[in-house]
């Protein structure tokens, strides 16, 4: 609907200048000047005789709609003489194809050497539609200087890095990829306006600054929990151990002064602090094994699930009339 639009808009523009849509309003032949134009050194008689054979043969495709082939015509004759007229004849077939991008570099050869090539009507009518396709035309520039990534423009390939190209598009949002083995790809999206070239900078990241290590909790705190927990369990078996060891030795005084004739209450009280040590360092060296133990198993699955992940870490600034890019963080 766009383009409809667009050529429409153009014939009503163009109602005051010259009617270049029907075949008798196009130039037939390519005028010759007495002094030669800079279009014109170097172009034997031969050669402008061939090149206006051709032209006519493309302005009477152009006659009867055959829009294709008059175009392919008419590159067939610049490939032998690059003439502003054929260029002008060119970017009015390719508005009528809805082709503007190729309409927009015709006219812009066309007009390389300004009004010099045309009559006042034909310079006039060309302004028009450099004016009215202009607004449908963008340029987008894209620049990397490193690396050797492929750029793909819309999914299309484009041009290797390192390096810098610049082409006419449609206006409207487009996509500069840049992909690269061992490097992040990179994918920036374009707005592309009238009059304003769009500027994109290509900067690769490599998989290894892309991505860093992560872990659930700091290196050292599993190693210190299980260092705890072995002395905490270490100073328990003691302390048990010593309990033990203890009893033992109250038996053993139960056993000297109470096996014969027995001990009445007063006499078991001198051995009461000996017992009562006894119980409370089994009591206390069961406990802390029992910590001990449960802060080296704690500490051991703590190191398991304290090993690396790799999460992504991409800081893409803005770019030119790119726009800012998004930071991503996330692991897996």
């Amino acid at each position: 609907m766009r383009g409809w639009a667009l050529t429409w808009a153009v014939l009503v523009a163009l109602i005051g200048h010259t009617r270049v849509t029907h075949a008798e309003d196009l130039p037939t032949t390519l005028p010759a000047q007495p002094v030669p134009k800079p279009w014109e050194v170097g172009v034997s008689q031969t050669d402008r005789d061939r090149v206006n054979a051709i032209f006519a043969e493309g302005n009477s495709f152009f006659g009867q709609d055959g829009l294709v082939p008059a175009i392919e015509k008419y590159e067939e004759a610049v490939k032998i003489w690059d003439h502003p007229v054929i260029r002008m004849n060119m970017a009015v077939t390719y508005i009528r194809l809805e082709r503007y991008i190729e309409a927009a570099d015709s006219l812009e050869l066309a007009l390389r050497w300004g009004a010099d090539p045309f009559t006042p009507e034909q310079y006039s009518m060309l302004l028009d539609y450099k004016k009215l396709v202009g607004g449908n035309v963008g340029m987008i520039e894209a620049t990397c200087a490193d690396g050797t990534a492929d750029l793909l423009l819309d999914g299309k390939f484009w041009f290797k890095c390192p390096g810098a190209k610049k082409q006419r598009v449609m206006t409207g949002q487009h996509v500069v990829l840049a992909t690269q083995r061992g490097y992040f790809e990179s994918s920036n999206h374009v707005m592309v306006v009238p009059d304003s070239p769009s500027h994109v900078n290509i900067r690769l990241i490599s998989i290894d600054e892309a991505f860093e290590a992560h872990r659930r909790f700091p290196r050292w705190l599993p190693g210190v929990v299980m260092g705890v927990g072995a002395g905490v369990l270490v100073g328990g078996v003691a302390l048990w151990k010593s309990g033990s060891d203890k009893m033992q030795e109250y038996d053993q005084a139960i056993a000297a002064n109470c096996a014969v004739n027995g001990c009445d209450l007063q006499q078991l009280d001198q051995f009461a602090d000996l017992k009562e040590s006894a119980i409370f360092r089994d009591k206390a060296g069961t406990a802390m094994t029992i910590v001990g133990g449960a802060a080296v198993i704690g500490g051991f699955v703590m190191l398991l699930v304290n090993r690396p992940t790799r999460r992504l870490r991409v800081d893409l600034s803005p770019s030119g009339n790119a726009g800012a890019k998004a930071t991503l963080h996330w692991t897996f």
